[in-house]
C-alpha cells in the first residue's frame, strides 16, 4: 500500500476519533442514566434507613461541584470541536477561499 493509501485510509475514518465519540457517547449516556435514575431520586428522597450526615452532604456537594467543572470542560471542548468541524466542512466546499494550494506555503 502506497504512502498515499495509508493517509487517505487513516482520513477517511478520522484516525478512529469516530469510534472514540461513540464510546464518549456512551459514557454520558451511562452518568446520565446514573444521575436520574439513582443519585437524584435518592437525594431528593431518600429511604428512611439511610442517614446521611452532614459531613457526607458536604462531600457530596463538593463531588458535584467538581462534575460540574468537569461537565463545563466538556462542554467547551465541544462546542470548539464543532466549531473546527464547520470549519473543516466549510473549507472542503466547493468555491471555498479557506484553504489555498497558491505559493504561499500551502503545497
Amino acid at each position: 500500500m502506497s504512502n498515499q493509501q495509508t493517509t487517505t485510509t487513516q482520513t477517511a475514518d478520522f484516525g478512529g476519533c469516530l469510534q472514540r465519540l461513540l464510546t464518549i457517547h456512551t459514557d454520558i449516556t451511562d452518568l446520565l442514566q446514573f444521575q436520574s435514575n439513582v443519585q437524584l431520586p435518592l437525594f431528593i428522597n431518600p429511604p428512611s434507613h439511610i442517614d446521611i450526615s452532614d459531613e457526607e452532604k458536604n462531600q457530596l456537594e463538593a463531588q458535584l461541584e467538581t462534575e460540574k467543572r468537569l461537565l463545563k470542560l466538556i462542554e467547551n471542548l465541544l462546542r470548539m470541536a464543532k466549531a473546527n468541524n464547520r470549519e473543516a466542512k466549510e473549507a472542503l466546499s466547493p468555491g471555498s477561499t479557506t484553504w489555498t494550494t497558491n505559493n504561499d506555503g500551502w503545497e
